[in-house]
């Protein structure tokens, strides 16, 4: 994680709004990200555009740094809500920090 690109922590926002959510995030491992790699929902509210639980991502290249988004849109009721997601490789393991 490097740095939230839209929405900071604690951003307010109205009921049933539609938003994108960007996190900029670095490879520092130590190889590429796998193809067909996706951002899931891990905890929290989904709040996604349609409730989608996975977002495909742009692959990764070793220190490379890139820009994953999320469709979402906002719960109906006013409250405090956190949607937690995390990269997973196409066989299902996760990788990287936690992106609230």
């Amino acid at each position: 994680f490097i740095e939230d690109v839209t929405m900071p922590d604690d951003t307010v926002v109205a009921p049933n709004e539609n938003l994108v959510k960007i996190w900029s995030v670095a490879n520092m491992g130590n190889s590429e990200w796998p193809e067909g790699s996706m951002l899931v929902h891990v905890s929290g509210e989904p709040a996604a555009a349609g409730k989608r639980k996975a977002v495909p991502i742009v692959v990764g290249k070793r220190y490379e740094q890139v820009g994953i988004a999320v469709d979402l849109v906002t719960p109906s009721s006013p409250g405090r809500y956190v949607s937690q997601w995390r990269l997973m490789t196409p066989d299902g393991h996760y990788f990287g920090a936690c992106l609230w």
